[in-house]
């Protein structure tokens, strides 16, 4: 008898643990998305895709009252259409950009020859004003004579900036880093009365 009852015990306890493990990871899922629409979409878009969130994660707790398969199976159906939401999302590239990153680098490669175009050559009087100067530039590859690797940290210690080096016998270099485009935000002016 008091074997049948820690074993009934212990399955009851599973299934709660089983249940607010699905509540959580749902719960995640659903902040997480929740966030990605809010920054991805707007007007009635926002509003009909948060509905159809609530609809899908309410869908799969109750599904997962009734069995639990179904609930895990929903939760599945819902990563699914959130994934192909965001991996259908085109990168914007008509936006007003900072002038610093206003042009992405090109490439073309002939063999041994990579043109790059626009490549950044700023002369940077203080951290926000520089005067711009956007090159085009040649490189032979078979002249590559080192590759250096290294970090620029600036206010917080904990976040740093990848940027690789590439140097050549000729005396050319070459830096490459990934950035984030940072747009130019509209300023709004407040009045203040008194």
């Amino acid at each position: 008898f008091a074997l049948s009852s820690l074993l009934t015990r212990s399955f009851r306890m599973g299934r709660i643990l089983g249940h607010i493990f699905f509540g959580l990871v749902m719960t995640v899922l659903f902040l997480w998305s929740w966030g990605a629409f809010s920054v991805q979409l707007s007007g009635a878009f926002y509003f009909v895709a948060l509905a159809l969130l609530v609809a899908a994660t309410g869908g799969a707790f109750v599904l997962r009252s009734r069995a639990r398969r179904w609930g895990w199976i929903g939760f599945a159906i819902t990563v699914g259409a959130v994934a192909l939401w965001y991996q259908g999302i085109k990168p914007a590239e008509d936006r007003d950009w900072s002038f610093d990153v206003a042009h992405g680098v090109g490439a073309q490669v002939d063999g041994d020859q990579v043109h790059l175009t626009n490549v950044r050559n700023f002369n940077w009087s203080d951290a926000s004003t520089a005067q711009e100067l956007w090159e085009d530039r040649s490189y032979d590859l078979s002249k590559l004579q080192s590759v250096d690797m290294f970090t620029s940290v600036w206010d917080n210690p904990n976040i740093a900036h990848l940027l690789v080096s590439f140097g050549f016998s000729d005396g050319q270099r070459v830096a490459f880093s990934l950035e984030t485009h940072k747009e130019i935000l509209p300023v709004v002016v407040g009045l203040i009365f008194s």
